[in-house]
């Protein structure tokens, strides 16, 4: 939000907007490949229409999910004392997700990312992701 006050002319694209169907905020956890796919088509064509700067908010938790992003555009973390204490972001977040998917989230973090980093990491394989189905389940309630 700070970053859109001090550059009124901003464009900000939220990966929450994939779950909103008919008004209705509705997470559904094993679409990620799927929002990632999504959110990066709506950032280059922001880009590429000339949008300047272009805000992503986005819920990238590994390194590989931001290489495309950090190829083509600059990143930044939010720089708030409460960005990973899950209380506060349970009670912040609008969108009813979890508070144990909050955690989760979290608990995967990838912290220190850079450039330089983010474009060595590669997608891992379909069986080597963490986000399995089972994990789907527990994170749903």
């Amino acid at each position: 939000r700070q970053l859109k006050h001090n550059q009124p002319t901003a464009i900000v694209l939220s990966t929450d907007d994939f779950f909103i169907e008919n008004d209705v905020y509705m997470f559904k956890p094993d679409f990620p490949e799927d929002v990632h796919k999504w959110q990066q088509k709506k950032a280059h064509k922001a880009v590429k229409n000339g949008k300047s700067p272009v805000i992503i908010h986005n819920t990238n938790v590994h390194s590989w999910e931001m290489k495309l992003f950090v190829i083509c555009y600059i990143f930044q973390e939010p720089d708030t004392s409460w960005k990973f204490i899950v209380q506060e972001l349970t009670r912040r977040n609008i969108h009813c997700v979890l508070r144990k998917m909050i955690q989760w989230m979290k608990e995967q973090h990838e912290h220190n990312v850079t450039f330089h980093n983010v474009l060595q990491f590669e997608k891992p394989s379909r069986e080597e992701r963490s986000f399995s189905g089972s994990n789907a389940a527990f994170l749903m309630g």
